[in-house]
């Protein structure tokens, strides 16, 4: 895990170190390094299927205190609802021997199309939005 007290990177939590669109924050939640680029430009992997979509990640066992949260508006973004309410669940796996959890989002084949997501988080600073382009 990248260690975020690293002089470079002492920045704050909603600023984008490498500008690839994904808050420090969030790498610290993820676990990801901040300064390296993802070659498909997310370490979110989505896929659709004829069931719907899953979306999985590895999340940090090591950033405690930080929830991501998956939120989704129908109407351009004008409200946002938990993702629960679309009957969108969420699993978590602990990886042995391992300071990740692999975390599963699956979203029911019925979700509309006009679907807009964003992965929120609680923590140090509750306001930060990381917009995702999913199972689009």
């Amino acid at each position: 895990m990248v260690r975020f007290e690293d002089e470079r990177l002492a920045r704050k939590p909603e600023e984008d170190f490498n500008f690839d669109d994904i808050p420090n924050i969030v790498h610290y939640a993820l676990g990801t390094d901040p300064t390296a680029s993802y070659s498909n430009g997310s370490p979110v992997k989505a896929t659709r299927n004829s069931d719907g979509c899953t979306i999985v990640y590895e999340r940090s066992k090591l950033a405690s205190g930080i929830t991501l949260m998956l939120e989704v508006s129908d109407d351009h973004m004008r409200t946002w609802k938990d993702s629960t309410t679309l009957g969108i669940t969420e699993s978590v796996e602990s990886l042995t021997d391992s300071d990740y959890e692999l975390v599963t989002w699956t979203l029911p084949k019925n979700i509309p199309d006009n679907l807009l997501d964003r992965v929120t988080q609680t923590g140090p600073c509750d306001l930060l939005v990381w917009r995702l382009l999913l199972c689009g």
